[in-house]
């Protein structure tokens, strides 16, 4: 019985020696451990603030571009247009000038040159083919 008592006491002692860390030793454990997670996340909150201005500037720049891109979109489609126009327009009426009298084109001077039979497409025959 003495050599339990013995044991459980210097048991005691041991467990009561070592004990758990204090409130004091924590604290000055993790002040340097604070300071460094601060300085860092201040550091990192300067860099996205100036990554998410950098970002809308760039938004921006891209908004303006399809704006620009839609109106060069446009224009090219009123061009087209005109084009299409001028393609079909010399089957009109000539325009006339803003002022003035209408130009008189001077008549074809030469010999007239009619299209010879040979140029007209293959000679036609009445024979079939044999396949």
């Amino acid at each position: 019985m003495k050599s339990i008592l013995t044991m459980t006491g210097a048991l005691v002692l041991t467990l009561a020696g070592t004990g758990c860390a204090t409130k004091k030793y924590v604290t000055q454990r993790l002040s340097p451990v604070e300071a460094h997670v601060s300085a860092v996340e201040t550091k990192n909150d300067s860099k996205n603030a100036e990554q998410d201005t950098k970002l809308a500037a760039q938004g921006k720049e891209i908004e303006d571009l399809g704006t620009d891109l839609s109106r060069s979109k446009e224009r090219l489609a009123a061009d087209i247009a005109t084009a299409d126009q001028k393609a079909v327009a010399p089957g009109r009426a000539p325009r006339r000038p803003a002022s003035g009298p209408m130009p008189r084109s001077s008549p074809p001077t030469g010999p007239r040159r009619w299209p010879s039979r040979a140029s007209s497409g293959p000679p036609r025959s009445n024979a079939r083919l044999k396949v």
